[in-house]
């Protein structure tokens, strides 16, 4: 009873956006005990609820990356065209690294590979 419960709290919990109280009361907890309930068991379940998180979100990358696509190629904005293009390039492992070089004669300057 305890197992179903809690995989119903998880899933409550994924599909209202992360409100404990409520999703305890979806799964029958009291209004008066849902907010001190829902914590508790949001505490003890986090490492099932991440998972399951993880689980709902792969079912929407291949349209997320459709969508970034369309924004490095069409975006009317000048700002969100570069914004996609940055997150394709972090994504694809080229993020630039920042770095502080020390030179004795001048001050610390930021350098951008």
């Amino acid at each position: 009873m305890q197992e179903e419960r809690d995989s119903a709290f998880i899933r409550e919990f994924i599909d209202n956006g992360g409100n404990a109280t409520q999703a305890a009361k979806q799964v029958g907890v009291s209004a008066s005990s849902a907010s001190t309930i829902g914590h508790r068991l949001k505490m003890r379940l986090l490492n099932d609820i991440e998972e399951e998180q993880k689980h709902a979100l792969k079912g929407y990358a291949v349209t997320a990356l459709h969508h970034l696509r369309h924004l490095v190629e069409n975006a009317s904005s000048e700002a969100v065209r570069l914004g996609a293009i940055k997150d394709v390039l972090d994504r694809a492992g080229l993020k630039p690294q920042n770095r502080l070089e020390y030179q004795p004669a001048v001050r610390l300057r930021l350098v951008i590979d």
